[in-house]
């Protein structure tokens, strides 16, 4: 009992202290109060701000998010043309391996001679490194002057100083030299640099990649042809002959097999004429009636231009002459092509009479190369319409005048138009009757003009 009435005092004793305390506590708690009521509208202040950040925050997210889907998109179609690129490289190159294959048998099958092996090889490396050393003659030695601003002539009166080093490192400037007195009996006054740009325009045609193949073509069909194997019997019999005396062979003859020398020649003569451009024109021909094999119309052109390749010295002046008819038949073909297009244009301009005036769509001086293999780059001015049509004429003076004539390139239906591989800011219009080479002054002048043109293309009437 009296334990319980301790505890009882003591617990009294304790709550007395605590009234007390909280009575002398009680202003100081009142301002703490206030205190407390401030801070919290300011915490409520700064978590707004900072809703609002995060608000701000999620808007920008969301403004990224639909930039990153539209890069998706945009990629997810980059990848889809991409692909779609690739498939057709890969079906082109397989194509190709597959002409390849189908060429390279045909040769094992059909060649079994041990020395028409070896001729065959000789040929195909032969035909291609004419091509090579043509891309090291326009890229290496394109500044020599001494060299590309001769003629054909000047260059057969002025061979023996023509210096070593291009002689001996350079094998077609060799080609030239034997082939020379050829061309000046075909073409008169060409210059130089338009032959190697010839053959150049030959491999693009047929697709660089190509080049072999249009070697191994040739090779199979010259193993295949009985007056060269005529010749090779005949050749081979000369060498072996005792009575023979070794200054009746030719320098060439003497360091090579007699059957390689008679390719040799082949060789050199299939390169004349592919230096006078009469490829370019007959593969435009073929690739427009015969279907998309390149094996194909590689065949068919070697035909064609097989009798063309007399050889023998006493052969020298048909081959002359025979060049000079292949030449002859090409410009006579270009010349109605060219009257055609021609007619086709005055029938368009009368029947535009009654329709409202085309408007044009840039104008502006480009440099044209000529059809010819002599021709030279010259400037002109030129005016692309909106129907499709391109002017040009010697001046930008003569367009004020209604009496100078003007000549047109239908740009409406080129079947290509690209940057030329082989000259810098120059455009390639490549039309049913020619290819176009028109040199700008610099890149932006290259893209404003095919931006223009690609505006006109397929125009109709």
């Amino acid at each position: 009992m009296q334990i319980k009435t301790r505890v009882d005092m003591r617990r009294n004793t304790k709550m007395k202290k605590r009234k007390e305390e909280k009575n002398s506590s009680g202003n100081i708690n009142e301002e703490e109060a206030e205190n407390e009521h401030k801070s919290d509208d300011s915490s409520d202040d700064d978590l707004r701000k900072e809703l609002q950040k995060i608000q701000d925050m999620m808007a920008r997210m969301n403004k990224e998010m639909e930039k990153a889907n539209q890069n998706m998109n945009s990629m997810s179609e980059f990848m889809k043309q991409l692909n779609d690129e690739r498939t057709a490289t890969r079906q082109s190159i397989e194509r190709m391996l597959q002409h390849t294959s189908d060429i390279n048998v045909r040769a094992s099958q059909q060649i079994t001679d041990k020395i028409d092996k070896e001729i065959f090889y000789y040929v195909v490396t032969k035909v291609s490194m004419n091509f090579f050393d043509c891309k090291i003659v326009k890229s290496d030695y394109v500044d020599t002057k001494v060299v590309f601003e001769s003629t054909v002539l000047n260059f057969a009166l002025g061979s023996m100083q023509i210096a070593k080093d291009l002689l001996n490192n350079v094998p077609v400037f060799g080609i030239v030299v034997t082939i020379v007195d050829s061309l000046i009996g075909t073409c008169g006054d060409w210059y130089l640099g338009k032959l190697f740009e010839n053959v150049l325009n030959f491999e693009i045609k047929i697709g660089p990649e190509n080049a072999t193949l249009f070697a191994k073509v040739f090779g199979l069909q010259l193993i295949a042809d009985e007056k060269f194997q005529a010749q090779k019997r005949q050749a081979i019999a000369k060498s072996q002959d005792s009575n023979l005396p070794l200054s009746n062979l030719s320098p060439r003859q003497i360091d090579q097999k007699p059957f390689i020398e008679v390719a040799d020649l082949y060789c050199d003569r299939l390169f004349a004429i592919l230096t006078t451009g009469a490829l370019c024109s007959l593969w435009e021909r073929k690739s427009t009636t015969v279907g998309h094999s390149s094996t194909k119309m590689m065949e068919d052109l070697i035909i064609e231009i097989f009798p063309t390749l007399a050889l023998g010295e006493s052969d020298l002046d048909i081959f002359k002459k025979n060049l000079s008819l292949l030449n002859d038949k090409l410009l006579m073909k270009t010349e109605i092509a060219r009257k055609n297009s021609n007619s086709l244009d005055k029938t368009e301009r009368k029947s535009s009479i009654t329709k409202l005036p085309p408007t044009v769509i840039k104008r502006g001086n480009m440099k044209k190369d000529g059809p010819n293999v002599y021709s030279q780059w010259k400037k002109r001015h030129f005016i692309l319409f909106s129907d499709g049509i391109m002017h040009y004429q010697d001046s930008a003076q003569q367009d004020q005048s209604s009496n100078s004539p003007s000549k047109i390139i239908r740009v409406k239906d080129a079947k290509r138009i690209s940057l030329s591989n082989q000259h810098q800011f120059c455009i390639e219009i490549d039309t049913y009757d020619r290819v176009w080479k028109l040199m700008c002054s610099s890149t932006e002048d290259v893209n404003n003009w095919i931006e223009a043109i690609n505006k006109v293309r397929n125009v109709k009437s």
